[in-house]
């Protein structure tokens, strides 16, 4: 599978703004935390900001020059450059290590394995993915078919990540929340050609054409609202 141009996807995410549910998403994965914050595979640093806000102590991980530059506009956030696979802390170091729709960049396995060294004895380690069973619903699976194919290849089973936790030791909290998202059908596919989500860099040109075509179809108006669903699947670790 081609590699995910992480600097064209922080341009992309200016049409992906943060929403309010995510935000809570944030909150209520950090609460209770004292101590550094580690939001892996953070991105512009939407989520660290939120942290940042409530007076803790966030540090937006990420491989991406462009993605660290963004997240170094907000105020009060630290940021490192790395990877999930081979973080660079020491043992111990977190209270938090928090994926919001980033373990399925690179081996899973390797970044969970990385988090629990550097959350120690005391941290967290909180995973919010894709459920499996939304994967076929999601709305750009209902105009391009392809990206079905393609996600259910990239997004580790939640299952076996629980398994993975459990066989080392540790309690594991396994959840469902849907998010549902309203957008004026314009900006959705202004967002669409901007690959607004990674897995849109993966489809040709063609492909998205004629997802569009089919959707333009059902929204002529572009102030028409589309409504969809995000379903998601929470993971919550207390490292004991």
């Amino acid at each position: 599978m081609s590699e995910i141009d992480l600097d064209r996807l922080a341009c992309a995410y200016e049409l992906r703004p943060m929403s309010d549910a995510a935000r809570a998403r944030a909150v209520v994965s950090a609460q209770g935390c004292t101590g550094w914050l580690l939001d892996i595979g953070g991105g512009l640093g939407g989520h660290a900001a939120v942290w940042s806000g409530h007076g803790q102590h966030p540090v937006v991980v990420d491989p991406s020059v462009a993605m660290i530059e963004g997240a170094r506009r907000h105020g009060h956030v630290a940021v490192v450059q790395g990877r999930s696979q081979n973080l660079p802390f020491g043992d111990g170091v977190a209270a938090l290590a928090y994926f919001h729709l980033s373990i399925h960049y690179g081996d899973w396995h390797s970044a969970i394995d990385e988090a629990l060294r550097v959350v120690g004895s005391q941290g967290r380690i909180e995973i919010w993915t894709i459920a499996p069973e939304a994967i076929a619903r999601t709305s750009l699976g209902q105009w391009f078919p392809k990206v079905v194919e393609i996600d259910v290849q990239r997004f580790p089973n939640p299952n076996l990540m629980a398994q993975h936790l459990q066989t080392k030791g540790y309690p594991v909290e396994v959840s469902r929340a849907d998010e549902p998202i309203s957008r004026r059908a314009g900006d959705w596919m202004d967002a669409v050609r901007g690959r607004f989500v990674s897995t849109l860099q993966l489809l040709d040109d063609e492909e998205i054409d004629a997802g569009l075509t089919r959707f333009s179809e059902q929204y002529r108006d572009p102030n028409e609202i589309y409504r969809y669903e995000l379903g998601l699947t929470r993971i919550t670790t207390h490292v004991q």
